[in-house]
């Protein structure tokens, strides 16, 4: 069961500033997510934009965060950055909690500083 907050996910949900820098084949895979309720798998070659296009669906459903990105640690900060490079303002570095200890996890000494959006 869906429950949309404001809109159903729709690629308009997409702040324009990030929006006008999505190549044509990025819309396609946006509008494909969109289609099959955000899930999918992108696999394009390195260089194609995969990381924005991944940042634009998961914007598509803010409602439903927190959003959780699992990488390799050695990314963490590389991620934290590539996010706050598109979407800064509306998502400042106070809305990203990097875990780099998984006794935190296992222990729940997390208290992450979750705002919504």
């Amino acid at each position: 069961m869906n429950v949309y907050h404001d809109s159903p996910p729709s690629i308009s949900n997409i702040p324009s500033f990030a929006l006008n820098k999505l190549m044509n084949h990025q819309v396609q895979v946006i509008n494909f997510a969109t289609l099959n309720n955000g899930r999918l798998y992108i696999a394009d070659d390195m260089g194609t934009g995969k990381s924005l296009t991944s940042f634009c669906v998961a914007f598509m459903y803010k409602f439903e965060w927190p959003l959780l990105i699992v990488c390799p640690s050695a990314l963490q900060f590389q991620w934290q950055q590539e996010i706050l490079n598109w979407f800064f303002p509306i998502i400042t570095q106070l809305d990203i909690f990097i875990v780099q200890s998984r006794e935190l996890i296992l222990n729940s000494q997390i208290n992450p500083p979750f705002k919504s959006l």
